[in-house]
């Protein structure tokens, strides 16, 4: 069979951008012949049977291991009959036109061996990468000191991405996106395959080399546009990104630039430079965390010094020859121990961690100053500070809490586009979901005769001519596109005209998943009840009540100040003090009214309390489940303060 075009995609653990991906590869090819190809790198989130399942007309090459994204994509270069090879992302969309306009571009200019398209982020903005220059000394020199991003528009020092010219125009460029590469088969034939060396990232920039220096030219085609979800593989995987992009670009050097000594140090220096901010980047709350806990402990130490010198007559402070070491090391003996005992680990906040670290290092400084008694400045500022460090690092860890707490869940005010049939299913859906708390606001739809219309008790809201006011009118936070119901120079469009004012998630047609800018959501997931529930751990279940009894006190001392307020929270609260009191019912808890799922006490609020427009039994069931499965001391507290603030 004649195959125009052969289109060969890498996957490793993003299903659900599979299937869209194939699924706008198969609207874009209408009018010519395809063959899909891909290549599975061991994907332990059933992308290959979801594949066989949906798609058995694809090729698939299913690997025991992670091979890599060059030999994956070497493997299904290798078994491509196409006339043109396209390598594609699979967190792409691309448009309806894609495939015929490169085609027709490939066939009028026989001198291009490769070209790319217009390549948006989600939100709409271009990305750079789909157009860009090798690193020359003086191209390197200007990204890796800023100059190219303080004067993009410059063509002196915009080159890197060439930022300088016109994202709306086609022209040649010397390297393209790993993401959409567009190659002449014969072209192919001559540079062979990607080279193995790069496991992922620089892979591409060295294609684009080796298609120059065999004489052909590389285009960037401003006419037909893709979206790419950027970085969804390594998001679900335990590989080191940042040290595989800053490997690749050694490799890269090594091997394209080892004659020019100088571009050779400069690269390599600012690739050293730029892995080590991009580490620190990385874990820049658990480096916070380290830099603030220093500074609480010698702070608590001068603090303790200062304080016994008014107390204590004849004691004259610290001796100057040991400041500020005095002040410093036992600080950084902290910072040690609660590293070991991995207080500072994935950007969480270890409270009890350092709690442990703090006794201990009281103890060890104790025991140290104990027998070098030179050092025994004094026993009374020890304990002093010791105190302080327990009071400061707690506080601040607790401020950090309630600023940084991250499984909070949230209601997010959505809207459907669509009005047909599977937006009526994914609605029901949406509402069923426990991982995620969706307002639905309403529906968009295409066809003005709907506007205002009545739908499942929700309102047709707004059209897509008018979608801008609609986000600032209803506050929308996502918009969800329904299936089929626009086409992907639409939804392009969309993007474009709303950059960055709202996330638009595209359903697929199963209803299982939402693809988004940040990730996908499952959203027909069952979710069974489980017996380690954080709401039904001892800890917890003994915090809770120490809680509700402390509210309780605390709202008695303060009746005089809060009772003529006349927040409906408050009111509450005092007319059932004695329920509360006696433990008939909580202050924070269970919706009262879901009868059938028993976790624990009802409340007189809870996550249900925050959207009363909600009616639906499904949902409010959910809002148990979720609270329940989220529960901590925090979330109590954040309920309680956004009921506190929702009736005033």
């Amino acid at each position: 069979m004649h195959v125009d075009l052969s289109i060969v995609i890498v996957n490793y653990n993003v299903k659900e951008f599979l299937i869209n991906s194939i699924e706008s590869i198969y609207k874009a090819s209408s009018s010519i012949n395809i063959e899909i190809i891909v290549v599975d790198n061991n994907s332990t989130d059933g992308s290959v049977e979801a594949l066989q399942k949906n798609f058995p007309e694809v090729k698939i090459i299913a690997n025991k291991f992670n091979a890599g994204f060059a030999k994956a994509n070497n493997q299904g270069i290798e078994i491509a009959i196409g006339r043109y090879i396209l390598l594609l992302n699979p967190d792409t969309l691309v448009q309806e036109n894609t495939f015929t306009t490169l085609i027709k571009f490939m066939d009028e200019n026989t001198d291009v061996g490769m070209c790319g398209c217009k390549i948006l982020n989600p939100d709409g903005s271009l990305q750079l990468a789909c157009r860009r220059s090798y690193p020359s000394l003086w191209v390197a020199f200007t990204k890796i000191v800023g100059l190219s991003s303080l004067f993009p528009k410059s063509k002196l020092f915009g080159k890197y991405n060439l930022t300088y010219l016109d994202e709306n125009k086609t022209y040649e460029v010397e390297a393209i996106s790993g993401s959409f590469m567009f190659v002449r088969r014969e072209v192919m034939d001559i540079v062979r395959e990607l080279d193995e060396d790069f496991f992922m990232y620089g892979e591409d920039l060295d294609f684009c080399y080796r298609i120059k220096q065999a004489g052909y030219k590389i285009y960037y085609v401003h006419e037909t546009s893709i979206i790419h979800y950027k970085g969804e593989s390594t998001k679900r995987s335990n590989i080191d990104e940042i040290k595989h992009f800053y490997g690749a670009m050694q490799i890269f050097v090594k091997k394209h630039y080892k004659f020019n000594i100088i571009l050779m140090m400069l690269l390599n220096f600012a690739i050293k430079i730029r892995s080590l901010f991009a580490f620190f980047y990385k874990f820049k709350f658990s480096f916070l965390q380290i830099i603030i806990d220093n500074l609480l402990i010698s702070f608590s130490i001068y603090l303790a010094e200062k304080l016994y010198l008014v107390n204590k007559l004849g004691w004259e402070g610290f001796p100057p020859e040991n400041k500020p070491y005095v002040y410093i090391i036992p600080a950084l003996f902290f910072n040690f121990i609660a590293f070991l005992l991995s207080s500072y680990k994935n950007n969480k906040i270890f409270l009890f961690k350092k709690n442990v670290a703090l006794i201990l290092n009281f103890l060890m400084l104790s025991a140290f100053t104990f027998f070098f008694k030179e050092y025994g400045f004094s026993r009374v500022a020890t304990v002093l500070s010791f105190l302080f460090s327990l009071i400061f690092i707690n506080a601040f860890g607790i401020l950090l809490k309630f600023i940084h707490y991250q499984s909070t869940p949230n209601f997010t005010k959505i809207a459907i586009i669509g009005t047909n049939d599977l937006s009526l299913e994914l609605i029901e859906k949406l509402k069923s979901n426990i991982k995620h708390i969706y307002d639905i606001q309403g529906f968009i739809t295409l066809n003005t005769d709907e506007l205002y219309k009545k739908i499942l008790n929700y309102s047709v809201i707004g059209t897509i001519e008018n979608i801008e006011k609609v986000i600032d009118e209803y506050q929308l936070e996502k918009i969800v596109i329904t299936p089929n119901v626009l086409s992907y120079e639409q939804i392009l469009k969309l993007l474009t005209i709303c950059k960055n004012r709202v996330e638009f998630l595209l359903a697929t047609n199963t209803l299982d998943y939402l693809v988004g800018k940040n990730n996908s959501h499952i959203i027909n997931e069952i979710e069974l009840l489980k017996l380690d529930y954080a709401y039904l751990k001892v800890s917890n279940i003994f915090l809770k009540y120490l809680f509700e009894k402390v509210i309780v006190v605390m709202m008695v001392l303060l009746f005089p100040v809060l009772y003529p307020l006349k927040n409906k929270v408050f009111d509450n609260i005092y007319k059932n003090l004695f329920d509360i009191f006696s433990d008939k019912v909580n202050i924070i808890g269970f919706n009262p009214k879901n009868k059938e799922l028993k976790l624990g006490k009802s409340g007189l609020f809870g996550l249900w309390s925050l959207n009363e427009r909600e009616t639906n039994n499904e949902a409010l069931k959910n809002y148990d489940i979720l609270y329940a499965k989220n529960y901590s001391l925090w979330l109590d507290l954040q309920i309680l303060f956004k009921n506190i603030k929702a009736k005033n």
